[in-house]
């Protein structure tokens, strides 16, 4: 049987901290692991006072600190007291819900024999700290409340809504105050105070494959009647603005742009290794931006109402900790599918049990990829080491990547959310796995389903590449299902002798296709279009031959006259594959797409995948496999029915959504 945790959170004031303190030291001494929870502006305060022995526990008693959510220069304030007492009820329950996971974490992490504290079993808190018990009861935590003035106090402050009733109170000439307020229960407290709209405040990486489905979720939101505020970095901005035009980012009533830096220089956005480059320079230099963005737009001069809660992207987990300062609740919208989650969180694992990093290069060439399966990951089935991540392909323990994509996905588990672009019958096995950890996920996908049930009147991304819509009516011309699409997104490089085996076994296949050859798809290339094609193939295609340098996906895909789907596997281009019901030929190169193309091609049978190595003769096969496979057509006709039945009103993401924003909304109520 585990050891009871008790987490033990007074009021930070010593009528109430001591008295607690005392209560813990006699659970304690009864065999129950305690963690005590100061601020962390009272935890300097003992430390000054006492030295650092008196906060520094011992065996089975621990001690731990949230922010209060005051600022240092409102301590000296005449109504200190009732400033304290609004902001720990309305800004301290994200960081105790954060401590509390990770004590959750910590003992997960310690549960084979390595020591640490055991799961929490219950919270014990002192009076004027009611917002924890919310925090406990949407953890599923029994609570106590130790009460810490006389039973004949607790009496007479349990009538003070009799005596409001009765007349007796407020007095005529002082009005409603607000520290009487503070004593009544939660329910009455919102009824009384002025209902304010809540603000999420939406922070996605600043790449493509994070930045839509963020913008589709912040669309969401914004059509159930949150304000929203999209934070794009400066750099992309000024590439939307070049794309698409100012009026991309005008933003409209209750939903608004901001910009902050990307910690890079100009002369960085293209070198090689871009996108290693960018995450680490957002995690280490955007913070500060980000905070002084939140502090502008609550300081009012915005014109928005306060922000109540942040969601991010995954990659931005060094937003979780500025929203944390700021007592700010927190979400995060992982950019890619469930399995890719789980996958990712088990890297440390991976590199316990001695699977990397690889032991020398040669295991990246002889198959050693290939024949190791991790069979042990909870809700997923048998899968080979290569195609748990691109990362794992390194020698390097250190390797940048593999540490940085390790701590990302382990720090989604901070936030007081999980949300995914996924439905729970795509990913039912890993989903049910996910949630016996992580019990507050949220499966909205797919979000382009949910956007064009909702009739959004705007359901288009933000292209940082200027779009091209000719091509529509191109297909407008083509036969129903007669047409192969070719799209490898935004970040896959290609070699000129790669393009050119794709591009001959587009024209082996016969069949009209539709490319999307971006300007820095070939390195080293000049442009992108038809320019970068072997020369003879402009000939050998003419009449069936549409080529692009960027287009408007979601509606390509939907179009009736596309048949299949060349893909890199990257997770919104899966995502609207299975929506739109189109065999995919898989081609991954890059991070979860292995991951993906595993799942499209095994556990839900809409695709075939090419080796890494591109060959003409198989990519003029795998086409057409997919193209005349009956079984393979039936199978994604089944899964762009499931799709759309969780989108619709009484599926599973339809209603998972307004759960979603039913939670936000309650953030506001305590703004």
């Amino acid at each position: 049987m585990a050891r009871p945790h008790a987490v033990v959170v007074p009021y930070p004031g010593s009528g109430n901290i001591n008295p607690a303190l005392q209560l813990a030291k006699l659970l304690h001494g009864h065999g129950i692991y305690i963690t005590f929870v100061n601020t962390e502006h009272n935890h300097r305060r003992a430390l000054a006072a006492e030295g650092a022995a008196a906060v520094r526990g011992r065996d089975g008693f621990q001690f731990e600190t949230i922010p209060d959510g005051l600022l240092d220069a409102d301590r000296d304030a005449a109504d200190y007291d009732l400033g304290l007492s609004v902001a720990t009820s309305h800004r301290c329950a994200a960081p105790l819900r954060d401590l509390v996971a990770r004590l959750n974490g910590a003992a997960a992490g310690s549960a084979d024999g390595g020591g640490g504290a055991p799961p929490v079993t219950c919270m014990v808190l002192t009076a004027l700290m009611s917002f924890a018990l919310d925090v406990a009861r949407g953890l599923g935590l029994p609570t106590m409340v130790l009460w810490g003035g006389s039973a004949a106090s607790l009496m007479a402050h349990m009538r003070i809504r009799e005596l409001r009733e009765r007349g007796y109170i407020p007095l005529k000439a002082s009005g409603s105050d607000q520290f009487f307020r503070l004593l009544l229960k939660p329910e009455e407290t919102m009824s009384v105070e002025k209902s304010v709209q809540p603000h999420a405040v939406v922070v996605p990486y600043p790449g493509s494959g994070n930045i839509n489905p963020a913008l589709q979720l912040a669309k969401l939101l914004h059509g159930h009647g949150i304000y929203i505020t999209f934070v794009n970095t400066e750099h992309n901005h000024r590439r939307i603005v070049a794309a698409e035009g100012a009026g991309a980012v005008r933003g409209r009533d209750g939903f608004r742009f901001e910009a902050i830096p990307d910690g890079m220089a100009d002369a960085d956005h293209d070198i090689g290794n871009y996108d290693l480059a960018l995450s680490a320079a957002t995690s280490n230099r955007c913070a500060a931006p980000l905070r002084e963005l939140l502090a502008r737009l609550d300081d009012g001069g915005a014109g928005a109402p306060p922000v109540t809660c942040v969601v991010v992207t995954a990659l931005m987990s060094f937003a979780l900790y500025v929203a944390r300062e700021l007592g700010l609740p927190t979400m995060v919208l992982w950019g890619s599918s469930a399995a890719a989650l789980v996958t990712q969180m088990r890297t440390r694992e991976l590199r316990e049990r001695g699977y990397i990093p690889l032991k020398d290069e040669s295991l990246l060439t002889n198959g050693h990829l290939d024949t190791t399966i991790i069979d042990w990951i909870p809700g997923m089935p048998p899968i080979s080491l290569g195609d748990i991540s691109s990362f794992v392909r390194t020698t390097d323990a250190d390797d940048f990547g593999l540490r940085f994509n390790e701590d990302e996905a382990n720090n989604c588990t901070m936030a007081g959310a999980l949300v995914l672009n996924t439905f729970d019958g795509l990913e039912a096995d890993v989903l049910a796995a996910l949630r016996a950890e992580y019990p507050r996920i949220f499966t909205v996908g797919p979000l382009g389903n949910l956007l064009l049930n909702a009739a959004a009147d705007d359901v288009a991304g933000l292209s940082l590449w200027k779009q091209d819509t000719e091509c529509l009516a191109w297909l407008d011309a083509q036969e129903m299902g007669a047409v192969v699409y070719v799209n490898f997104g935004s970040l896959t490089v290609l070699t000129p002798q790669q393009l050119a085996e794709f591009a001959w076994g587009l024209a082996a296949t016969g069949r009209p296709f539709l490319w999307v050859i971006r300007e820095n798809l070939v390195v080293p290339g000049d442009g992108g279009g038809d320019a970068l094609l072997p020369t003879g193939f402009a000939a050998a295609t003419e009449g069936r031959r549409c080529v692009a340098t960027w287009c408007p996906q979601d509606r390509v895909l939907r179009h009736r006259a596309v048949g299949c789907f060349v893909t890199h596997s990257g997770w919104n281009s899966t995502c609207e594959g299975v929506a739109a019901g189109v065999p995919m030929v898989c081609w991954p190169v890059f991070a979860d797409q292995y991951t993906n193309c595993k799942y499209a091609c095994e556990a839900w049978g809409v695709g075939v995948r090419l080796d890494a190595e591109v060959r003409r003769e198989q990519v003029a096969g795998h086409v057409e496999l997919a193209m005349e496979s009956e079984e393979m057509r039936r199978a994604a006709a089944r899964w762009k029915a499931q799709a759309e039945a969780a989108a619709r009103r009484g599926g599973s993401s339809y209603e998972n959504l307004q759960s979603m924003v039913e939670v936000i909304n309650s953030f506001s109520s305590k703004a």
